[in-house]
């Protein structure tokens, strides 16, 4: 079970472009529970969009790749610092997998700023957190005041564009998730993710690949 680091803070991760796909297809759950015809289209995807969400907040995972912020007052320095590259100045996204980050944007003298050295963007990667570090040697930018939100992180995560790209593990486990809640819809109170009727194989799968402290 991977372990994240534990003296960090709480950042906010906001996800400007949501997912373009289902983490397992309709077409899947549809073949796995022997329902051929449509009028159940909606009511499945709201399942599966349900026991997905309930997943990637188990897991600590995004498994559809999408687009998002996080923000910060102040650039890490060497006595400012986040996770536990204490070598190094570096800001930790704790969404996992990251794919790319796309910019580093901060206000300075109320004048908009993009980052564009490459030096910012090595990424030191695991598979419970990334870490955007400076090249040894060198650091980030140097802010006159602190902000609330002073700097923007644009980067994306998830495993893939595609639902075949997700881990057999996830989509499996989502899979009959949503075979529970539609076994028991009549009684389903979804506001949990439908999570009172979580298959013990599907906890299971969660609690084995869930990232601790995420």
């Amino acid at each position: 079970m991977p372990i994240a680091p534990t003296n960090t803070r709480s950042y906010t991760y906001k996800v400007t472009a949501p997912p373009a796909v289902l983490a397992v297809s309709l077409a899947d759950v549809k073949l796995w529970l022997n329902i051929t015809g449509t009028a159940s289209d909606s009511l499945l995807t709201l399942m599966i969009e349900s026991a997905t969400e309930y997943a990637e907040e188990a897991t600590g995972r995004w498994f559809i790749t999408r687009t998002a912020e996080t923000y910060r007052e102040l650039f890490p320095s060497y006595f400012n610092h986040e996770g536990y590259y204490r070598d190094l100045p570096a800001i930790e996204i704790r969404r996992s997998p990251l794919q790319t980050v796309d910019s580093i944007t901060y206000l300075d003298d109320s004048v908009e700023t993009t980052v564009t050295s490459a030096d910012y963007y090595n990424t030191l990667e695991s598979d419970f957190s990334h870490i955007v570090a400076t090249e040894r040697g060198s650091g980030f930018p140097s802010l006159d005041e602190a902000r609330m939100q002073n700097i923007t992180v644009t980067f994306k995560a998830g495993y893939g564009d595609a639902s075949s790209d997700v881990p057999a593990w996830a989509r499996t486990a989502i899979a009959s998730h949503v075979m529970a809640m539609w076994a028991n819809r009549g009684d389903c109170v979804c506001g949990d993710g439908g999570g009172e009727f979580l298959p013990a194989q599907a906890r299971s799968t969660y609690r084995q690949h869930k990232i601790i402290n995420f």
